[in-house]
């Protein structure tokens, strides 16, 4: 198949068993999406092992803290440059309107 870059980054986000957490940091007049940043979340639990419930396997980190200490965890890093990557053209959708049908 072939994708287009937006719909392309959205399959490879979603191909992580487990975890799709994208931040939606606008909805008008635009959607904006952000998606989840691996790398980041991959150095900061190095750094700090506790911080969240985790285990690795392989390559992969898979979260295992329960919903509460996952969504205080996301929503202490919300920040830029942190849990999620910065929305970029390709993750920003125009709403179709009537007249914009084919």
């Amino acid at each position: 198949c072939n994708y287009a870059k937006n719909q392309a980054d959205l399959v490879a986000f979603s191909m992580f068993p487990g975890h799709l957490l994208i931040h939606v940091p606008q909805i008008e007049p635009t959607l904006k999406l952000a998606p989840f940043n691996f790398d980041w979340l991959e150095k900061f639990l190095e750094n700090n092992p506790k911080a969240l419930e985790h285990h690795q396997e392989g390559d992969r980190i898979i979260l295992t803290a329960d919903t509460s200490a996952l969504q205080n965890f996301v929503l202490q890093h919300l920040g830029t440059n942190e849990l999620f990557q910065a929305p970029d053209s390709g993750g920003e959708m125009v709403r179709r309107t009537n007249s914009d049908k084919p």
